[in-house]
C-alpha cells in the first residue's frame, strides 16, 4: 500500500491542479460553459499523469474511441496505461472462448474493427488514438468477459440478473505518488460514439484517509481483474492478430489527434545527425561512384538474381561496352540480367542513355519490370496524336516530347524503330550507352535455307539495326532465347553486328567451317593439320583482339592441367591429344566466334547448380497433362462451320485486289480462328466490332485505319503475340478499296453468325471443362481451392471466363492480371475490386487469392511460384509464349516438388495437331526430351495458319520438325558449352569476384537507416511484421520475421511511408495495410528524398569529400571520403574510406580538421584506383576496332583469292567467260584438295596483318604479292563471298561474265583496303 503523499509535494503533479468532486455534464458548469469533459478534465489530468488504469466500456469502435480521451497529453509524459474492455459477445461466443477457442476471440474482435473507412471522423480520430498507444508501448489492452456470480453460465457484459453493474473507473497516478480515483455510469451507445455524456465522481489520496481507502480498494480491484483472480469477470490478453489489427490503424501516425482533431501530444523534435551518421548517409548517396561502385546497382535491387545471372550481370558490367548476344533459354530471366546490368550502369554513370527496343506487345511488360525491379524510370514512345513518353513510374503520366529518343532512358517498340519515314529521327537522335534488342532474331534475313553463300535479303529490322543503330549504340545488347530458328546464318547475322569476333564477324562461310570443326571433335574424329591450325590461330588471335576476353580466359577456363598443353599448342603447333584433348574442349569452345559473344544458358545448367549445393531453391518436376481435346456440342460445330464458310467466302472477295491483300487476309482470317479457339464470347465480340467498321464503311463514316504495309505488320504481329490482348487492328482491317456489294456481302455474313451466337447462354464445352478440372482443387468442403493460375491470350476470353466462375462459383477467391489492370474478389463486400497489379500480385502470393486469370500481355516477370498448377485456356500460334505463361508458376523457389500444366484445346484445331499429335509423336520418337517440351516444338507461327489454310499437311509438318530438331541438335553439340564445363567456368568465375566486395550493399542501407537517431527522433520507427499466412500457404514452420521502416516526420515523404530491404516484403507488401511498401535502394523516389533530407547537414571538418573524374568518360567520377580518427595507440590518423563497411570500427576525431595537403595525398591514391578500375574500358573501343579491321582484312583476302581462283579457272578468256559455271569449277577444285595454291596475295596486307589469318603461311622478304598455299575452308569462304558479290550485282545469271565479277571484286578490294587504312567504323 502506498502512503499518504507528504507535504514537499503539494503544488505538484496531480496536486496542482484544484479537481471536483464530481463532473456532470448535465449540471457542471465551468466559466458559465457546460463542462467539457475532454478539455476540462481528461486532457488536463493525463497530462500529469505517468500511470493510468481504467476498465470502460466495450471492445467495439465507439467505446474504444471513447476511452481513448486524453490520451494526447498522456504521450508527453511517456506513461503507461492499462485498459480492460468489455467483450459484448452472445454467451455461446464466451463459453467457446472461455474453453481455448482462441481463433473465435480473434474472429469475433477482429469482427469490430471492420470497414473503418465507414466510421465517423470522430471514431476513427478515437480508435487511431488508442491504437498508436498501443504501437508505441504506451497502452496493453485486455479483454473481461461476464460469468454469472451464481450459475458460472457465460452472460451479456452488460446484463444486470446476478445484480452486477458495468460501471467505468480509472486510478491515475504521478510521479510524485499522487493517485486519483475516478467513477462513473456508463453511457456508451453500441452504435455511437456519445461523448460529453457522463457523470464522473472524483476520489484524491491527498485530500483525506476516506479517499485514500477509496483509491487503495480500487486500486486493489483493477489489480486482481487484470490478473484474472475475479472468478465472475475473467480476463484474457488481447489476440496476437487482433493486436496487429489495431497497429495498423496508427501507422502513418506522427502526432496523435483526440476524438474531436485536437492534440495536446508534442510534436518531436528532429536531434542533428552525428559526424559519423552524416559519413553513413554520404557513403550511401555516392556508394555507386566509389570505386567498386558499378556493382552497387546489381546488389541493391528489388530482385534477388539466380547464380547464373549473378555471372551474366557481373560480365556485362566489367566488360561495359562490349556488344553481347544474351540466348538464355525461355523463363531464364533475360530481363532481369539485362535490367540489373543497366541499373549497375547508369547508377555508377557509366552508362548515361539507354534504349530497349522490343516487340510492341513486349514494351509495357519491359517498362514494368524495368520500374518494379530495377527502379528505373523508361518512357515509352507514343506517337499519337504526337509524340510522347507514357511513365509509370515512379507515378503514371504523359510527356509530350520534340523526338522518340529524347529522354534519356527510353523503350520503343522495334516496329516504330523500324520504319522507314521514321529513321531520319533516330539519325538525329544523340547516341546511346547501350542498346538492347528483345527478340533479336525477328532482325532476319528473309532467305535462310539458302545458306551462307546466299546474299542475304535482310528485313526492315535488321537492316536499321546494322546502317542506324549500330554506329549510334555503344554497347549493343541482343537478347533472344531462339537465336537460330531455321539456319546457322541467322546468328551468323546477329554475329555480324558485335564488333566483337575478328575474321569471323563479316564471313557467316568461315564461321559455319570453324563450327563443322568442332564437330569434328565433338564426334571424335580427328581435324586434319590445316583444321588444327584453323582452331590454332582463331584461338590465339584473342590475344590481341581482346585481352579481356583473354584475362577471362586464363582466370577461369584454362585450370592448371591444360595450361602447360595449351602454352604448347599455341606457341607451337602441337596439336593437343587423347585426355588433353578432351580436356581442351572447353577452351576451344570458350574461344569460339558465339562464345566470345553470346551468354546462353539452360535449364540444365540450373540442375548443375543445385546438384553442386549453389543453388539452395526448389526446382520443381513439371508435369504437363495430356492434352484434352474438346468435343464441339452442335451449336459451337454450326458457328465454326460458318466461320470456315465466311473465311472461304471472305478469301474470294479479297483475291482480286492483289497479292498484298490476299496475305492480310490470310494474317485476319488466322487471328479470328485464334479468336474463336480462344472462346466463343472473344469470336463473337469481335464480330461485333467488325460488323460496327463495315457498316461505317458503307456509311462513309469511317475513321482513320491504318493501310498498307504498317497494317500488314500489325496483322503479323497479333498473329505472332506481341500485340495487346485486344482486336482493334483486326477488326478495322482490309476496308479500304472494297466495292459497296463486296462490303454488303461481309455484313450479311457476319450478321448471320451474330444472330445464331444469341443462343450462346451456357457454359461452352471448353467452360465445363475448366469448371470440372477447377472442382477437384477444391479444399474439402470449403470455398478455398488450391492455387490455380489461368492463362489465356484475350481480355475479352478473361471477361467471360472471369463472369462465369462468379455465376457458378460465387465464393470463389478469383484475382485478374492483365494489360487492362487487375481486380480481386473482396469477400468483405462480396464484389471484384479494381486495384493495381502490384496488389493482386502480392494478395495472390500471400494466400488471399485462389483462382488468378491472367492475359499475356501483363505476364512477363510475373512470379507465381505458390501454385502447382497451370491451365492455358487457349493456345497461341507461338510456342515460346506458352512457355513462358509456363514459366510464371515453374521458377527457382517454386513451393510445391511437383507442378501441373493443363492444356485445353479443340478437337481438331490447329493447336490440338500440334501441341497434342506432333508433340506426341516427337516426344515417343525421343527428339524432344526433358521438362520443357513446348518451347522445344520447331513450329514457326506461320506455319500454324498454313495448317489452318491447308497448304501445309500435319504428315509434311512433322517432316519438317524432324528435320530441324536433328540440325538444332547437331548445332547445339557444336555451338554450346556442355553446362557441366560452363558451370565449372561459373564457379571459378564467382570465386574470384566474390573477393571484391562492393562498397554499398542492402545491409549497409538497412544499418544506417535503422541505426540513424535523427531519423528516430523525426518520428521514424523500425517494425517488424510475422506473416503467418505467408507462413501457412508455403508450408513453412516457425516464423518469417520481416523488418521495415515507418517514415514520419521527413519532409518530402507522406508520413506512414513503409520502407524497407526485404525483398520477400517488398513483393507481397503488408498484409491488409493497403500501404504500398518502397523498397529503400536508389531509384525509389522516397528513398532518394530520405537521402537528400539527411544531406541536409554539412559535413564536418573531420571529412572531407574527394572526387576524381574518370579519363575518357565525360561526367563519369570516382568518390571516396578523408577522413581524420583515431589510429593505433590512440593517435592521429587520415584514411581514406573507399565503402561502408571501412566505417566500421572507427571513431572520428570530430574536432580535428583535414588539411588541402593531406586531402590532395588520398586524392592519389583515389586517382591510381580510378586509373585500375577503368583502364579496361577504356581499352573497349581499340579492341573494336582492331576487331573490325580484321574482319575487313578477311573480305579483303576473300577478294584475292577468288580472284585468282576464277582467274586460273577461265583461263585466256576472262572476258568472255561465264562467271557461274566458272565458279562451280573454283569450288569443286577447292572441295578436291586439301590446298590451293594462290599465287598473288597482298604482300603488304599479309606482313602486317599476319596475326589475324586463319591459316599459316610464309611470306618472302620482298616484293608486292605473295603466293600462298590457302586451305580448303578459305577457299569455300572466298567461294561464297564471290557468290554474294555476283548476286548483288543483279544480273540474269546467264549473262553474268567472270570479267565484270572481277572488276566488282577489285572495286571491293580497293574500298577495303581504305577501310582498314582508316578503320573506319
Amino acid at each position: 500500500m502506498s502512503s499518504m503523499p507528504d507535504s514537499h509535494n503539494e503544488k505538484k503533479g496531480l496536486r496542482s491542479r484544484s479537481w471536483r468532486l464530481s463532473y456532470r455534464t448535465s449540471s457542471t458548469i465551468i466559466d458559465g460553459r457546460p463542462v467539457d469533459m475532454l478539455h476540462d478534465f481528461y486532457i488536463p489530468a493525463l497530462q500529469l499523469a505517468v500511470r493510468y488504469d481504467r476498465v470502460a466500456g466495450y471492445f467495439r469502435s465507439t467505446s474504444l474511441a471513447a476511452a481513448s480521451q486524453g490520451f494526447s497529453s498522456f504521450v508527453a509524459r511517456k506513461g503507461k496505461m492499462r485498459l480492460i474492455v468489455g467483450a459484448d459477445l452472445e454467451p455461446d461466443d464466451v463459453k467457446a472462448i472461455l474453453r481455448g477457442d482462441a481463433q473465435r476471440l480473434e474472429s469475433r474482435l477482429n469482427d469490430e474493427l471492420q470497414q473503418p473507412d465507414t466510421w465517423p471522423e470522430r471514431v476513427r480520430n478515437g480508435v487511431t488514438l488508442l491504437a498508436w498507444m498501443v504501437a508505441n508501448g504506451y497502452l496493453e489492452v485486455r479483454v473481461g468477459f461476464r460469468l454469472h456470480k451464481v450459475t458460472g453460465e457465460p452472460i451479456a457484459f452488460d446484463d444486470v440478473d446476478d445484480g452486477y453493474v458495468h460501471e467505468k473507473w480509472f486510478i491515475m497516478c504521478d510521479e510524485f505518488g499522487n493517485r486519483m480515483y475516478g467513477s462513473g455510469t456508463l453511457n456508451e451507445s453500441k452504435t455511437a460514439l456519445v461523448l460529453n455524456a457522463e457523470n464522473l465522481d472524483v476520489h484524491c489520496d491527498w485530500k483525506g484517509e476516506t479517499d485514500r481507502e477509496r483509491v487503495e480498494e480500487a486500486i486493489q480491484s483493477f489489480e486482481k481483474l487484470w490478473n484474472g483472480e475475479v472468478p465472475h469477470l475473467p480476463v484474457l490478453t488481447l489476440p496476437e492478430a487482433v493486436h496487429r489489427r489495431l497497429v495498423q490503424f496508427a501507422e502513418g501516425v506522427v502526432q496523435p489527434v483526440e476524438v474531436d482533431g485536437t492534440s495536446a501530444a508534442p510534436m518531436p523534435s528532429v536531434v542533428p545527425p552525428s559526424a559519423m551518421e552524416r559519413l553513413k548517409f554520404a557513403v550511401l548517396r555516392d556508394g555507386p561512384r566509389m570505386p567498386g561502385g558499378r556493382y552497387v546497382g546489381m546488389e541493391t535491387a528489388p530482385v534477388d538474381p539466380w547464380p547464373h545471372q549473378k555471372v551474366v550481370v557481373r560480365r556485362l558490367v566489367e566488360t561495359w561496352p562490349y556488344s553481347y548476344l544474351l540466348c538464355d533459354e525461355v523463363g531464364l530471366g533475360k530481363t532481369i540480367e539485362a535490367g540489373l546490368a543497366f541499373r549497375s550502369l547508369y547508377l555508377s554513370g557509366l552508362a548515361k542513355r539507354i534504349l530497349i527496343a522490343a516487340p510492341a506487345g513486349l514494351t509495357p511488360q519491359w517498362q514494368r519490370q524495368m520500374a518494379s525491379k530495377m527502379l528505373m524510370s523508361f518512357g515509352r514512345v507514343c506517337t499519337a496524336p504526337g509524340i510522347s513518353h507514357d511513365y509509370v513510374f515512379p507515378y503514371t503520366e504523359q510527356r509530350p516530347a520534340d523526338s522518340m529518343y529524347e529522354p534519356d532512358l527510353t523503350i520503343i517498340s522495334t516496329g516504330l524503330l523500324s520504319r522507314q519515314e521514321r529513321v531520319s529521327d533516330l539519325r538525329r537522335a544523340e547516341s546511346f550507352d547501350i542498346v538492347l534488342v528483345d527478340e533479336a532474331h525477328a532482325a532476319r534475313r528473309s532467305n535462310p535455307t539458302k545458306g551462307t553463300g546466299a546474299l542475304p535479303e535482310y528485313g526492315q529490322l535488321y537492316k536499321t539495326l546494322q546502317n542506324e543503330l549500330r554506329p549510334k549504340a555503344k554497347s549493343l545488347w541482343l537478347a533472344t532465347a531462339t537465336p537460330m530458328q531455321i539456319h546457322p546464318v541467322e546468328v551468323y547475322d546477329l554475329l555480324a553486328l558485335s564488333n566483337r569476333v575478328g575474321i569471323f564477324q563479316f564471313d557467316p562461310t568461315l564461321t559455319h567451317e570453324f563450327y563443322s570443326v568442332i564437330d569434328k571433335l565433338v564426334r571424335e574424329r580427328e581435324p586434319n593439320a590445316e583444321e588444327w591450325t584453323f582452331l590454332r590461330r582463331a584461338v590465339s588471335a584473342i590475344r590481341d583482339q581482346d585481352p579481356m576476353l583473354w584475362r577471362f580466359f586464363e582466370q577461369n577456363v584454362i585450370d592448371g592441367r591444360i595450361r602447360t598443353t595449351v602454352n604448347r599448342w599455341l606457341e607451337f603447333g602441337q596439336a593437343p591429344r587423347g585426355k588433353d584433348r578432351e580436356r581442351m574442349l572447353r577452351l576451344i569452345f570458350s574461344a569460339a566466334p558465339l562464345s566470345r559473344v553470346m551468354m546462353r544458358h539452360t535449364r540444365k545448367l540450373l540442375e548443375v547448380y543445385r546438384t553442386n549445393g549453389q543453388l539452395q531453391q526448389n526446382l520443381a518436376k513439371r508435369h504437363v497433362q495430356p492434352l484434352r481435346p474438346i468435343s464441339f456440342n452442335s451449336l459451337e460445330r454450326r458457328i465454326y462451320d460458318q466461320l470456315e464458310e465466311y473465311c472461304k467466302g471472305l478469301t474470294a472477295q479479297i483475291q482480286q485486289h492483289g497479292d498484298r491483300q490476299h496475305r492480310m487476309m490470310s494474317f485476319l482470317l488466322s487471328f479470328l480462328r485464334l479468336r474463336f479457339a480462344s472462346s466463343l464470347y472473344a469470336f463473337q465480340e469481335t464480330m461485333k466490332r467488325r460488323l460496327q467498321k463495315v457498316e461505317a464503311t458503307l456509311r462513309h463514316q469511317r475513321g482513320e485505319s491504318v493501310r498498307g504495309a504498317e497494317e500488314e505488320r500489325s496483322l503479323v504481329d497479333l498473329i505472332q503475340e506481341y500485340e495487346e490482348d485486344d482486336d482493334a487492328v483486326a477488326v478495322e482491317s482490309l476496308l479500304h478499296g472494297r466495292s459497296t456489294a463486296d462490303l454488303e456481302w461481309e455484313q450479311s455474313r457476319i450478321q448471320e453468325m451474330l444472330r445464331d451466337m444469341e443462343h450462346l447462354n451456357g457454359d461452352s464445352s471448353k467452360m465445363r471443362e475448366l469448371l470440372a478440372t477447377l472442382d477437384q482443387r477444391r479444399i474439402g468442403s470449403t470455398s478455398r481451392f488450391k492455387q490455380t493460375v489461368i492463362f489465356t491470350r484475350f481480355y475479352d476470353t478473361l471477361t467471360d471466363i472471369v463472369r462465369r466462375l462468379q455465376h457458378s462459383r460465387p465464393d470463389m477467391r478469383l484475382g485478374t492480371y492483365s494489360g487492362q489492370g487487375a481486380t480481386w474478389f473482396n469477400p468483405d463486400s462480396n464484389r471484384m475490386m479494381n486495384v493495381d497489379r502490384e496488389e493482386v500480385k502480392e494478395r495472390f502470393l500471400r494466400g488471399e487469392i485462389d483462382i488468378l486469370v491472367c492475359t499475356d500481355a501483363a505476364a512477363e516477370g510475373l512470379n507465381l511460384q505458390t501454385a502447382d498448377m497451370l491451365i492455358n485456356f487457349d493456345l497461341g500460334w507461338n510456342p515460346m509464349k506458352i512457355e513462358q505463361r509456363i514459366g510464371r508458376i515453374d521458377r527457382i523457389g517454386q513451393k510445391y516438388e511437383h507442378i501441373f500444366v493443363v492444356n485445353l484445346c479443340y478437337e481438331g484445331s490447329e493447336e490440338e495437331v500440334v501441341y497434342g499429335r506432333l508433340l506426341n509423336r516427337l516426344m515417343q520418337a525421343n527428339l524432344i526430351v526433358g521438362t520443357q517440351q513446348i518451347s522445344l516444338l520447331p513450329v514457326e507461327p506461320d506455319e500454324f495458319r498454313q495448317l489452318a489454310e491447308g497448304t501445309l499437311t500435319p504428315e509434311e509438318l512433322e517432316q519438317r520438325s524432324i528435320e530441324r530438331l536433328a540440325q538444332q541438335k547437331q548445332q547445339t553439340a557444336r555451338m554450346e558449352i556442355p553446362p557441366e564445363e560452363l558451370f565449372d567456368i561459373y564457379r571459378r568465375l564467382t570465386e574470384t569476384s566474390s573477393k571484391s566486395a562492393v562498397p554499398v550493399n542492402l545491409e549497409a542501407i538497412w544499418d544506417t537507416l535503422a541505426g540513424s537517431v535523427t531519423l528516430q527522433s523525426a518520428g521514424c520507427v523500425v517494425k517488424r511484421t510475422i506473416d503467418e499466412t505467408y507462413m501457412e500457404v508455403n508450408g513453412i514452420d516457425g516464423t518469417i520475421d520481416e523488418t521495415y521502416m515507418e517514415v514520419n516526420g521527413i519532409d518530402g515523404i507522406p508520413d506512414g511511408t513503409v520502407l524497407t530491404i526485404s525483398r520477400r516484403l517488398y513483393e507481397e507488401g503488408l498484409a491488409e495495410s493497403g500501404r504500398r511498401v518502397h523498397f529503400a535502394s536508389y531509384g525509389d523516389p522516397l528513398f532518394e528524398s530520405l537521402l537528400t533530407y539527411m544531406g541536409q547537414w554539412e559535413l564536418p571538418a573531420c571529412i572531407r569529400k574527394i572526387s576524381v573524374a574518370v579519363e575518357g568518360f565525360e561526367g563519369v567520377e570516382v568518390v571516396g571520403y578523408a577522413v581524420v580518427c583515431r589510429g593505433a595507440g590512440g593517435i592521429r590518423e587520415i584514411r581514406l574510406i573507399r565503402s561502408w563497411r571501412e566505417l566500421q570500427g572507427i571513431t572520428l576525431l570530430e574536432e580535428e580538421a583535414i588539411s588541402d595537403h593531406e586531402t590532395e595525398v588520398l586524392r592519389e591514391q583515389l586517382t591510381a584506383l580510378a586509373r585500375e578500375e577503368f583502364e579496361p574500358y577504356l581499352a573497349a573501343e581499340r579492341i573494336e576496332r582492331e576487331n573490325r579491321r580484321a574482319a575487313r582484312v578477311q573480305e579483303l583476302l576473300n577478294c584475292w583469292i577468288v580472284r585468282d581462283l576464277l582467274q586460273v579457272k577461265a583461263g585466256s578468256d576472262v572476258d568472255g567467260a561465264p562467271f557461274w559455271p566458272t565458279l562451280r569449277e573454283a569450288e569443286n577444285m577447292a572441295e578436291e584438295r586439301d590446298r590451293v595454291l594462290i599465287s598473288e596475295m597482298p604482300l603488304d596486307i599479309l606482313r602486317t596483318y599476319q596475326q589475324h589469318l586463319a591459316y599459316d603461311c610464309t611470306l618472302p622478304s620482298m616484293g608486292d604479292k605473295a603466293p600462298v598455299h590457302v586451305p580448303r575452308f578459305a577457299l569455300k569462304a572466298a567461294v561464297d563471298a564471290a557468290k554474294r558479290a555476283a548476286e548483288a550485282m543483279k544480273t540474269k545469271r546467264s549473262e553474268l561474265l567472270v570479267s565484270r565479277v572481277i572488276a566488282r571484286l577489285e572495286r571491293d578490294a580497293a574500298e577495303l583496303r581504305r577501310l582498314i587504312a582508316s578503320n573506319a567504323p
